[in-house]
């Protein structure tokens, strides 16, 4: 019914990846790398809002802030 393979799966811890700064686990390299972003104070800031001087980690938290401080109510 299973093959050697998907018990070796499971025997795997699915949380390799480790931040060194908070112990925080992450699932693959990709979403450690840009968790460390939250880390690097603003030179991890790359994603800037184009309507004020904001900048975030990520384009989510960009568009997060534009929807909470520049939506017209």
């Amino acid at each position: 019914m299973f093959s050697k393979i998907s018990f070796r799966f499971l025997e795997l811890d699915p949380f390799d990846f480790v931040c060194d700064h908070c112990g925080k686990k992450f699932l693959g390299i990709a979403n450690m790398k840009r968790h460390l972003r939250v880390h690097m104070g603003t030179e991890g800031k790359d994603f800037a809002c184009p309507l004020c001087h904001y900048r975030g980690c990520t384009t989510t938290h960009v568009k997060r802030h534009m929807a909470h401080k520049h939506l017209e109510k």
